[in-house]
C-alpha cells in the first residue's frame, strides 16, 4: 500500500490544498495540513470526487480531462410508459377541446339558463383538468424512473 502527500495529489489533479482539506473531512479522511499523507486508496476517493464535482456538466473540463454526459437508451418498458404518457396527454386535450365545443353548441333561452350551462361547464373542466394532472404527475413520475441511466464518457482530446 503506497502513501502520498496532500500537496502531491494536489499538484496531480490541479486543486487547492485547502478544497482538499475541505474534502477530506467530507470522507472522513484524517489530514491536518499539505503534509499530511494518506494512502492511495484515500487518493482515490479524493480524486473520484472531485472528478464527480468536475463532470456534473455535459462537456465541463476536470483535472483528468473533458467528460461528456451520456444517457442509454429506454428500456422497451420506458419506451411502453413514454408511448402511455403521450398517448394520456393527446387523449386529455382532446377530451378538453370537445367538451368545451360541446357547451358552446349550446343553445340558451335565458340568464338561468346560461349561467347553469357556465357552472356546469366549470365543473366538467376542473374535473377533467384534475384528472389529466394527477395523471400527469403519475405518469410523469414513472417516465422519469424509466429513462436510460446516466454515464460520463472520457472524450478523447
Amino acid at each position: 500500500m503506497n502513501k502520498i502527500k496532500l500537496k502531491n495529489l494536489a499538484e496531480e489533479i490541479s486543486i487547492e490544498i485547502k478544497d482538499i482539506l475541505i474534502k477530506c473531512n467530507d470522507l472522513s479522511i484524517i489530514a491536518r495540513s499539505s503534509e499530511s499523507i494518506i494512502t492511495d486508496e484515500e487518493a482515490e476517493k479524493i480524486r473520484v470526487a472531485f472528478l464527480n464535482k468536475y463532470s456534473v456538466q455535459n462537456n465541463m473540463k476536470s483535472p483528468r480531462g473533458i467528460f461528456i454526459e451520456e444517457r442509454e437508451p429506454r428500456s422497451f418498458f420506458g419506451k411502453i410508459v413514454k408511448l402511455i404518457f403521450i398517448i394520456f396527454n393527446i387523449l386529455m386535450l382532446f377530451w378538453v377541446i370537445a367538451g368545451t365545443v360541446e357547451v358552446a353548441k349550446m343553445e340558451v333561452d335565458d340568464q338561468y339558463e346560461q349561467l347553469g350551462q357556465s357552472i356546469g361547464y366549470f365543473i366538467g373542466m376542473t374535473m377533467i383538468l384534475s384528472l389529466w394532472a394527477f395523471g400527469d404527475i403519475i405518469m410523469g413520475i414513472l417516465v422519469l424512473f424509466t429513462r436510460g441511466k446516466k454515464r460520463y464518457i472520457e472524450k478523447s482530446k
